[in-house]
């Protein structure tokens, strides 16, 4: 990339100064070396302007053999729990590392470190009342793709006080977008994690984010209502504007539904 930028500030440069060094500046060649000039301006500018525009396209390449990696290890976490031999542990072992395999393809994908982790919900009664469920539902982290040093909170994770939880499950959207958090705050953004310190000093853990609900297809769910979620799978990184709605959102939430018939099976266990 740098070397395109030289490139396109140092030819036009060269090609005027050859005309004039040649001594050759007589209007016809000084209006021919201006028209090389701009010819040759526009063109390494659209050169660059086209490799910006692919150039984290590209990186979707990279990110398929980890990507590939992290589905086959959540198809084998499923069979843990499909075939009902399996134990808790080897589903959630298999789990986080699918998540690992998951944050490596968006790392690469988005250039900066990212991390990955599912979350469910806790609700009083059988799991199916979850559908019907209108209290504040609490939310605890089932694994993530790396180890991570829980802080002691007197507040816990519950949907009424994580603003990207609440929107998906009393908004009934898709999935939480931000490429940047601390920006939402002005906003009423909420986090659980985030006390008046962290917020005070900007030492945040993460600063964007991508959000999906772990919920059975709208394609096959024939209940009216509200959907079952019963989970989110979460991807963040500390770099702000490092996620694509338009790639990125899809991607994840590919994922999310693959995790869904194993992790409903999970908690019914």
């Amino acid at each position: 990339m740098a070397i395109s930028v030289i490139v396109t500030v140092l030819t036009p440069v060269a090609s005027v100064a050859t005309v004039f060094l040649l001594d050759a500046a007589s209007p016809p060649a000084a209006i021919l070396a201006l028209y090389v000039c701009a010819l040759t301006t526009g063109l390494l500018g659209m050169l660059f302007w086209q490799q910006q525009r692919y150039h984290r396209e590209a990186r979707y390449a990279a990110a398929m053999i980890p990507l590939r990696k992290a589905f086959e290890s959540l198809g084998e976490a499923s069979w843990t729990v499909v075939e009902g031999h399996g134990s808790e542990d080897a589903f959630l072992f298999r789990l986080q590392e699918a998540l690992r395999f998951l944050a490596e393809a968006f790392s690469a994908i988005t250039d900066t470190p990212c991390r990955a982790c599912v979350k469910i919900t806790v609700v009083p009664g059988p799991i199916d009342d979850a559908l019907s469920y209108d209290g504040d539902v609490q939310i605890v982290t089932l694994a993530r793709s790396a180890e991570v040093e829980e802080r002691l909170r007197l507040e816990q994770d519950r949907v009424g006080n994580n603003t990207h939880f609440r929107r998906i499950f009393e908004g009934d959207v898709a999935y939480f977008f931000s490429n940047n958090l601390p920006a939402l705050i002005s906003k009423g953004y909420k986090n659980s994690h985030w006390d008046e310190q962290t917020i005070a000093t900007g030492a945040f853990e993460y600063r964007a984010t991508v959000v999906w609900p772990i919920a059975r297809s709208r394609i096959v769910a024939q209940a009216p209502g509200r959907r079952q979620i019963i989970g989110f799978l979460c991807v963040d990184t500390l770099a702000t504007d490092a996620f694509s709605e338009t790639y990125d959102v899809p991607l994840g939430a590919a994922f999310a539904q693959a995790l869904h018939l194993a992790l409903h099976r999970f908690r019914s266990r």
